[in-house]
């Protein structure tokens, strides 16, 4: 009798443990697209940045057709992708909303949810200034303007960073509880 018993907790603690990871898996396909986004805007802005930079020659803009032509593909492209970018938290909300509840507990949904309103809030307010930032014409940009961008960056780091901590400290959690191997 005590080895069914055992059999059976081991049984049906592996098959929690499965569930949770299933789970958090179901999570991780909400929300994943947010950062292929993420990564892909980055790219672009660095890229529009770079060749912005080879329009400067001893801190002085001297103007090059052909780096002018490709910033505008890259700007052109990069409102493309920051729109995207939104449309994948919006889409991430949503499905992390119709998502049920795991075992009785919401805390690593709704955790997952706080994670995508961050980055909903930084690409609407951080994201989109810097996108401003990158369309100033290079004859008005200042100093003041590259001292903005970087600002902006590191909040955009600190903001996102801080949020994904915690995010993996719930993520921990729930894996420890439910004996999840990761």
């Amino acid at each position: 009798m005590a080895l069914f018993c055992y059999a059976f907790c081991v049984s049906s603690c592996s098959n929690k443990s499965s569930k949770a990871d299933n789970y958090y898996k179901k999570i991780y396909n909400c929300t994943s697209e947010i950062f292929k986004y993420e990564d892909t805007l980055i790219g672009t802005i660095t890229a529009i940045r770079e060749l912005q930079s080879k329009q400067y020659f001893a801190q002085k803009y001297i103007p090059d057709s052909n780096v002018t032509i490709n910033i505008d593909r890259y700007i052109n492209n990069m409102d493309k992708i920051y729109n995207a970018f939104l449309k994948s938290i919006d889409s991430a909300q949503i499905a992390l909303k119709k998502l049920p509840d795991f075992d009785n507990d919401k805390q690593l949904k709704n955790k997952a949810f706080e994670l995508t309103q961050t980055y909903k809030n930084t690409a609407l307010n951080d994201y989109q200034k810097i996108i401003d930032i990158i369309k100033i014409s290079p004859e008005i940009y200042t100093i003041e303007d590259d001292t903005r961008f970087q600002e902006l960056s590191d909040s955009i780091n600190v903001k996102l960073e801080r949020e994904i901590d915690s995010f993996n400290k719930i993520l921990e959690d729930f894996f420890g509880y439910y004996k999840v191997n990761y």
